[in-house]
């Protein structure tokens, strides 16, 4: 009896032991430790680089308009679930950036544990499983995601993504038809959180080229036309997202028009991208929220060319040692798969590269690394030593990071001391300053966007209404024109150029420049309560009444200057 009762009994150390190998435990621990390394970040607020756009200036959202504010494209992107989520958020706190930044850090430690989940799946070790979720919580490329209320997308569509291959794993090995529904239904949540969801897909055929559970040790190909039935039918949804998110972006002036960018120049910038992701993996030091463009003109800087030379380079490498290289194949293509979108082949946007980009790629980053330090270092204690080195550093810069994204002025202050001469970040900073009661400052940031960027529509704009401010009417009005010339769909430079006009006594010229504000915006309340101004000046009192009462009726806050004119009307005078 008492033999059995030992045999049935065990000691603490392997209780201890049998916990430290539990799956749980490499994921549990990461995630505990994430969250309370990456609190800080709900101690920030909201900065002004589309947090405007799908927050606090957002006008559905703030109505309470559930359909328009989940439902309508932000920027030309179309993610109604992200958009869903930041309506929650609103619904729960209204305006307090804690509620978003506390919902952001949830969908982040949530994708941390899924990445820890598939990890164990696709390799079968759980120290490498443990490493790998540890680096995607606590990655100093990571906090935008999660510390720009904007970047929410990213998180959710990643979410999105890991569930839905492990689901399709889960297909794969027991063919459950369950599985396969999950599958799809969460790919479809992915391409409604994130149009850059369209590379599931391709990470869908990848687990069919290398199974999960032999990704450091490569098993037998799975690859077969039935196999491909599922990956090539998501493609569908996929392409039509892509072509309609090209279209919308493009619609919106998102992407870049630059003619003497042709195949060969996008290539170079495609390779230097993809060096940057990796090498930034690694060393992420001197990082920034924008990454702008160099010069073009003339041709590219030497390090694109020698980025590509270098990217043939390594593939020939790769070709000829493949049998050596080939388990850190599986990772190397889940990063470059996931990159693909974004890596300029079609220019979008004016910036070179995105922190945010490097969101889901890094779990193949990070699974290439340690399957490189599990095959070069085969002592278990150095590597594991390796290892934790890279995780301190990282969490180090991580935590060091996170203050950055405290409001606009601490984010562009920053994005400055990488690119001085950057006109997006000198204008950000100035509205920033502007908005925060620092006018005189705010104007000579815009100064020097505008020195950087003479055609920037958006510095003149503002800069003009500094010149405005300080009496220079001439002044003011050429840097109104000059920002019309290059953006003639500006309506917010056409009421501005309207106002100049009806200072300088030249009401005409103030009419017509208010037909084109209203014409492009036809709910612009301030060109409404100008166009009033202008009828009461030409003593055209009903025309005037009606005018402040359109904009009131889209500008209902009772203090508005067309509530104030209307008053003022109606009291006889």
């Amino acid at each position: 009896m008492n033999r059995k009762l030992t045999q049935k009994s065990e000691s603490p150390q392997k209780k201890s032991a049998s916990i430290m190998g539990s799956a749980y435990f490499y994921w549990i621990i990461p995630v505990i430790l994430s969250f309370i390394l990456l609190m800080p970040a709900l101690q920030n607020g909201f900065v002004n680089w589309d947090d405007n756009l799908y927050v606090y200036e957002n006008k559905a959202l703030l109505k309470g308009d559930w359909w328009v504010s989940v439902f309508q494209p932000v920027q030309g992107n179309y993610h109604p679930i992200t958009q869903a989520s930041l309506w929650l958020d609103y619904q729960l706190g209204g305006l307090n950036p804690q509620i978003f930044h506390l919902s952001s850090l949830l969908w982040h430690i949530l994708a941390v544990a899924l990445a820890g989940r598939l990890a164990l799946k696709v390799s079968g070790n759980k120290s490498l499983a443990f490493f790998v979720a540890m680096g995607f919580g606590i990655h100093p490329l990571h906090v935008e995601s999660f510390a720009w209320i904007s970047s929410r997308k990213d998180l959710i569509y990643s979410v999105a993504a890991i569930g839905s291959l492990l689901y399709w794993i889960h297909y794969l090995e027991k063919k459950s038809w369950i599985s396969l529904g999950s599958c799809l239904l969460l790919f479809l949540a992915a391409l409604l959180s994130k149009p850059m969801a369209v590379i599931l897909p391709g990470l869908m055929a990848l687990f069919l080229i290398y199974p999960a559970g032999t990704w450091q040790n490569p098993g037998k190909c799975q690859l077969g036309w039935k196999q491909l039935i599922v990956p090539a039918l998501s493609l569908i949804p996929s392409l039509i997202l892509a072509y309609l998110t090209y279209k919308a972006q493009f619609s919106v002036g998102a992407v870049r028009d630059i003619p003497s960018l042709g195949f060969w120049e996008n290539t170079q910038i495609a390779t230097h991208g993809f060096w940057f992701y990796l090498i930034k993996g690694i060393v992420p030091i001197s990082l920034s929220a924008f990454y702008p463009y160099p010069p073009v003109w003339g041709g590219l800087p030497a390090i694109f060319l020698i980025s590509f030379i270098f990217s043939i380079l390594v593939i020939g490498v790769w070709v000829k040692w493949y049998r050596v290289l080939h388990p850190i194949t599986p990772g190397m293509l889940w990063f470059l798969i996931c990159l693909l979108p974004v890596l300029q082949f079609i220019p979008a946007g004016s910036a070179l590269v995105a922190e945010r980009y490097f969101y889901l790629a890094a779990f193949g980053f990070l699974l290439m690394l340690g399957c490189v330090l599990d095959r070069v270092v085969l002592n278990k204690l150095i590597r594991n030593g390796i290892m934790g080195g890279f995780l301190s550093v990282w969490a180090i810069l991580a935590f060091q990071r996170v203050p950055i994204w405290k409001n606009g002025e601490t984010l562009f202050r920053n994005v400055l001391v990488q690119f001085p001469n950057n006109p997006t970040a000198a204008n950000n900073l100035g509205n920033w300053l502007e908005k925060n009661g620092q006018r005189k400052e705010s104007c000579l940031w815009y100064e020097r966007a505008v020195r950087s960027k003479p055609d920037f529509p958006q510095a003149l704009f503002n800069l003009a209404l500094c010149r405005q401010e300080q009496g220079n009417l001439t002044e003011a009005r050429n840097l109104n024109l000059a920002s019309l010339q290059r953006k003639p769909d500006f309506a917010d430079a056409w009421n501005n150029l309207a106002t100049i006009y009806g200072a300088s006594g030249n009401l005409d010229s103030a009419r017509i420049a208010l037909d084109y504000a209203l014409k492009l915006k036809p709910d612009y309340a301030a060109a409404w309560n100008n166009l009033g101004m202008y009828y009461l000046a030409n003593g055209q009192k009903d025309s005037a009444r009606s005018s402040f009462e359109q904009s009131i009726a889209f500008d209902r806050s009772p203090n508005s200057d067309a509530a104030r004119n209307l008053q003022y009307l109606k009291s006889g005078h």
